[in-house]
């Protein structure tokens, strides 16, 4: 399952506390964040379902062949980022933070969790696993 995700602790944390029984996680980052992050998936084990991409002019290219959108921000201006993975009909879960919590409704669009919420952020992507046909319609949802 490819899943980009933004909010490096929360990306990070889920790999690492994924269990066993869940899908496999491949976590695209397509955005430089530096050997921080990089130490920091190494540290948890998690670093070979990573994938670092830097930055891309290509993001919409890549998009429309992911499974899952995950924006876990702190904070977030326009959410632009959030904006084009519904365009392409992504499921989407994000954290409740700036624009983003005026461009999704919990349960409608996507699903909304609170910014450092590792446990709500799990049982959100949990629950697209579970029922990928709720998930595929909150993402119809989002397109209209």
């Amino acid at each position: 399952m490819a899943t980009p995700m933004s909010g490096n602790v929360s990306q990070i944390g889920y790999g690492a506390a994924a269990d066993s029984a869940s899908p496999v996680v491949r976590t695209l980052t397509m955005y430089d964040l530096g050997a921080a992050l990089r130490r920091q998936a190494e540290s948890a084990g998690v670093a070979s379902d990573c994938r670092f991409l830097g930055y891309r002019h290509d993001v919409d290219r890549l998009l429309p062949g992911i499974d899952l959108y995950v924006q876990s921000s702190a904070y977030e201006g326009s959410a632009n980022a959030v904006l084009e993975a519904m365009l392409v009909g992504a499921p989407v879960i994000a954290t409740a933070v700036g624009g983003t919590a005026e461009l999704l409704t919990h349960g409608v669009h996507g699903l909304l969790v609170e910014p450092g919420d590792l446990p709500g952020l799990q049982s959100a992507i949990e629950a697209v696993w579970s029922d990928p046909e709720a998930a595929a319609r909150r993402a119809r949802a989002a397109q209209e």
